[in-house]
């Protein structure tokens, strides 16, 4: 991840949220569950990989 991200994560009565906004670009992941696996499985670095890839780099490609 970059240094132009800002995360916030929190936690309330089972439910685990994790949000990472990109401020140089128009990107921003909402992540919502019931478990605590976000760290666990690094569900949020793939997550971020999966979303960058595309939105960067496949619908550029479309043009």
């Amino acid at each position: 991840m970059t240094d132009s991200l800002a995360l916030s994560t929190g936690l309330w009565y089972g439910t685990n949220t994790f949000v990472i906004y990109d401020r140089k670009g128009p990107l921003t992941i909402v992540m919502l569950s019931n478990y605590n696996d976000f760290f666990k499985h690094r569900l949020v670095d793939k997550t971020y990989s999966i979303v960058y890839d595309y939105f960067f780099n496949t619908t550029n490609n479309l043009q």
